[in-house]
């Protein structure tokens, strides 16, 4: 089970994953094809509403019968017996004969008409009215239809509304007690109605309803006249449970075919993942446990040999094969050393890379600073070296610079250098001004047995932001120094006691300023000392010479030219004495 651990994960990742998928893909899918549907619908609808309003709004005076049926509800009714005398008594005592009203009769034809006139027409308008969109729905094939008032200040009530189950009803008598009621449904509190409001005449909107057994209904609103506060409109209601039911029956089987296909596909996905990576892993693990308790080198390049993953696995199985190699080939190399030579020599190669290892050796040192660059070498005379040099940033605005020499040669001196290094890099990270350093330096290693072994240094810290550099020499080379457009020239500072010599004496500081431009170039005394074959010096001088010969050379190119002219001088001598230099060129903020 623990070597299906990863398996499990993967094949647990990889179906959440594609089930996330296939959500995703069905809802967007469901939902696309939903609204497709509807922006089809809303060109029908609104083609049908058009067609309804021009049966409503064929008088130019509608505004005229919307405004008699919403302000005398109780007048719109079949007359009674008394009622009809009345309206018989007015055809008799007047002059003018029946004149139907027309259509281009504007509003001010209905101002001063006997009151039972007007009634007689407004009646007969509402009866048109709710006949025709009657007819128009059952035409159409709509639900239900309302004659409605939208302004800000509706009551909420309906002038007419009908469904289509009520068509032959109303083909034998008109229910004129729907004026004034309350729709059956909410048409009023919808999106559709509110874009209305600020509409023009002709405008159209929808909106998809709920009714309380929420069968889905989708509604269309047509605004066909406006006065005053008020903006009256026909509303429809299209039923489209139908769609709805086939769309939802639609989905299941495109879910369960997806479900299968996901089902398949992280099958064959945790199949590859097993045979190209799962089983070569194990396979890989397997050779190497066995490796560790056999130490079959034979072995385990024959099983790792038999994967043939052609991918990191395959190179995993090759470097892990090659490293078999290796160690069987390092173990019988050690395995042949026979005396103590041979032992020796194998502990101060090792030490030597300890030592290397030890110093700061990747340039640039600190690419993201742009005050200053520096660049330092060490070339040990024997396979160990008693110098060394490091530099190391105490906060954002310090830089620590270090060079030393240790007395003595070899494995001791390497040792004792190791040491100081330490002591010196630990204590300047506490803080303190360089002859404070040195100082506590001095007391650790007098106080320890040092085989009558000292080192001299030289230390500065340098403030980045301002180029003051504290220093303090401790029986070490003078610095040189070259200001911006000058020449590098030897600084002869204060000079203390070297480090190791005796307890408990002082140690002198210094300030110097370094401007934009300045250079500074420290070393340990292999370099003016380097000897040629007839036991001439190469001296300070020279050594002065060939930094101005490449004064405007970055820290790195200076130090080359440097050992060039060196080993030019030295020629076939061999070298003396260790041979270490560090170099530093400010560039201030």
């Amino acid at each position: 089970m623990k070597k299906k651990k990863l398996l499990i994960q993967v094949a647990i990742v990889t179906s959440l994953f594609l089930a996330a998928v296939l959500i995703a893909v069905e809802v967007v899918l469901y939902m696309s094809t939903q609204n497709v549907y509807l922006r089809s619908k809303n060109e029908m609808i609104t083609r049908d509403l058009k067609a309804m309003s021009s049966t409503v709004t064929e008088t130019e005076s509608i505004t005229t019968f919307f405004d008699y049926w919403k302000n005398n509800k109780e007048m719109i009714r079949p007359f009674t017996d008394e009622e009809l005398s009345q309206l018989t008594e007015y055809w008799e005592n007047t002059d003018s004969s029946f004149e139907w009203f027309t259509p281009d009769k504007p509003e001010e034809y209905f101002e001063g008409l006997d009151p039972i006139y007007m009634r007689d027409l407004c009646l007969s308008q509402y009866d048109l009215v709710v006949r025709n969109l009657l007819y128009k729905i059952a035409e159409y094939g709509y639900e239900r239809y309302y004659l409605l008032d939208i302004g800000e200040n509706s009551d909420g009530t309906v002038f007419t509304q009908y469904s289509i189950e009520e068509y032959e009803y109303v083909n034998s008598k008109i229910d004129y007690g729907l004026l004034g009621s309350v729709p059956d449904i909410d048409i009023y509190n919808t999106d559709a109605v509110k874009t209305l409001r600020t509409g023009e005449v002709g405008d159209t909107a929808f909106e998809a309803l709920k009714t309380s057994d929420k069968n889905p209904l989708y509604a269309g609103y047509i605004l066909i006249a406006s006065k005053d506060d008020h903006r009256y409109a026909i509303c429809v209601l299209y039923d489209w449970s139908g769609f709805q039911h086939k769309l939802n029956d639609s989905v299941l089987p495109s879910v369960l075919i997806s479900a299968l296909l996901i089902i398949t596909a992280n099958i064959l996905l945790i199949r590859f993942l097993y045979v190209r990576s799962i089983r070569p892993v194990t396979k890989i693990q397997a050779s190497v446990r066995e490796y560790t308790d056999s130490k079959d080198t034979e072995r385990i390049v024959n099983e790792l040999a038999k994967i043939k993953a052609k991918n990191e696995f395959g190179e995993l199985a090759a470097d892990v094969s090659h490293l078999a190699d290796e160690i069987n080939r390092y173990t019988t190399e050690i395995a042949q050393f026979a005396g103590e030579k041979e032992r020796a020599a194998a502990e101060l190669e090792l030490a030597t890379h300890i030592q290397a290892g030890s110093l700061p050796s990747v340039f640039p040192a600190f690419p993201d600073r742009n005050e200053f660059d520096l660049f330092a070498s060490m070339a040990p005379a024997k396979e160990v070296g008693g110098d060394f040099y490091d530099f190391f940033l105490i906060d954002d605005d310090h830089l620590a610079l270090a060079i030393a020499d240790v007395s003595g040669k070899g494995i001791p001196a390497a040792l004792f250098m190791m040491a100081s290094k330490i002591l010196l890099d630990d204590k300047a990270m506490l803080g303190g001004s360089p002859a404070e350093i040195l100082e506590f330096v001095n007391e650790r290693i007098c106080s320890s047995d040092n085989d009558s072994m000292f080192v001299t240094m030289w230390l500065g810290i340098l403030e980045i932001s301002t180029g003051k550099l504290s220093c303090s020499n401790a029986g070490h080379e003078y610095p040189v120094i070259k200001r911006a457009g000058g020449d590098y020239e030897l600084f002869r500072d204060k000079h203390s006691p070297a480090v190791g010599t005796m307890s408990g004496i002082p140690f002198k500081s210094y300030e110097l300023t370094l401007e934009k431009g300045d250079a500074l170039f420290v070393y340990t005394d292999g370099v003016p000392e380097a000897t040629n074959s007839e036991n001439e010096l190469f001296g300070t001088d020279r050594m002065v010479e060939a930094l101005n010969s490449a004064k405007d050379a970055k820290p790195r190119d200076l130090l080359r030219t440097l050992r060039a002219s060196v080993d030019a001088f030295v020629g076939d001598a061999p070298q003396f004495d260790d041979l270490t230099m560090l170099t530093l060129q400010y560039f201030g903020k």
